[in-house]
């Protein structure tokens, strides 16, 4: 399927009451003057009720009731997605898988060939409520575990309903996990910055700013070169250490055993090497790396957008970067072509 100008499309997605019908709301009425947006809603039971409060002048609504677009339904989600783009003339469009489902399945889904031309994803926006962010859910829910990994973007809603200390305690979190987050956003009322729908933002209008507290992640230094395989590359000094960061296209594809043991081969060869974390686009699942000179530690995890690897290592002896990049075509499968 092709079209002259693809489609943007955001996830937005959260555990049941985290208020992403209401974040998604929010961003209907604020939407550009002008543009027809449209919003997939995925309800588990058989009844939808999500579309029927999204509904509205200008806004486009499907449906797929009765099982979970992030695996039972994953069919009708493409036959639904598929008529949605050939049918509606759309600016945008929004899709709100249900909280009970793994949202790393749209994104698969989304990324295959038969969309390639027709959508461009965007940023996944993952809707937090403070008063269901436990230690306990995040050990007993590994739906809830990957939302929060596979987001772009935070929104903690409902934030008037918590103390300075327990919104604090949450951005805590986030700030351990790698990929860093482009933002935790602070919100009342879902209300969600249109700009952080489209990329890293940096600085927001003062009519962003009234709508909630803006708690920013810088995910990424500045871009100094173009790396291997339509990478990009970037470089940081800082406090005697030296942090070296890549990030490839979703296209391209790594080898996990390759990537496992070139990484026992560097930190047994390179003394000056101290730590490699990395989320790494394996074909049919991806995969986190974080290893340190004591331990090596692989796991699939949810993260989608693209792949990444950052070493630290002391400045004093640095990083032969040419001779790591070429060890990274010994990584890289060969790119999926169009």
């Amino acid at each position: 399927m092709s079209m002259k100008k693809p489609v943007p499309v955001n996830i937005i997605t959260g555990m049941l009451g985290a208020g992403k019908t209401t974040t998604i709301q929010y961003l209907l009425r604020h939407r550009p003057a002008g543009e027809r947006w449209a919003v997939l809603v995925n309800e588990f039971g058989n009844i939808g009720i999500d579309g029927a409060l999204l509904e509205g002048e200008g806004v486009a609504v499907r449906e797929v009731p009765g099982g979970c677009i992030c695996c039972t339904a994953a069919m009708t989600l493409k036959t639904t997605l598929t008529d949605m783009l050939r049918r509606i003339s759309m600016d945008r469009l929004l899709i709100e898988p249900t909280g009970l489902g793994h949202p790393a399945g749209v994104v698969d889904a989304l990324r295959d060939d038969w969309l390639r031309d027709a959508i461009s994803l965007k940023n996944i926006i993952t809707v937090v409520e403070p008063g269901g962010f436990s230690d306990e859910r995040l050990e007993k829910s590994l739906v809830y575990r990957d939302q929060l990994q596979l987001a772009d973007v935070v929104l903690i809603n409902k934030a008037e309903t918590a103390d300075e200390a327990r919104l604090k305690q949450i951005e805590h979190w986030f700030e351990g996990l790698y990929p860093a987050k482009q933002a935790v956003l602070r919100a009342s009322q879902g209300a969600l910055p249109l700009a952080w729908l489209d990329g890293e933002v940096h600085t927001l209008s003062p009519e962003e700013e009234e709508y909630g507290h803006h708690h920013h992640h810088d995910a990424s230094c500045s871009l100094e070169r173009q790396g291997p395989f339509d990478s990009s590359f970037s470089r940081r000094e800082e406090g005697g250490m030296l942090t070296l960061g890549w990030r490839f296209p979703p296209e391209v594809v790594f080898d996990r055993v390759r990537v496992e043991a070139g990484v026992r081969h560097w930190l047994d060869r390179l003394p000056q090497l101290r730590r490699i974390k990395a989320v790494l686009n394996c074909g049919r699942a991806s995969y986190g790396v974080n290893a340190t000179t004591d331990t090596i530690g692989i796991s699939q995890v949810a993260w989608r957008q693209d792949s990444r690897i950052e070493l630290i290592a002391s400045l004093e002896h640095g990083l032969d970067e040419t001779a790591i990049e070429q060890a990274f075509a010994e990584w890289v499968k060969l790119p999926r072509r169009p």
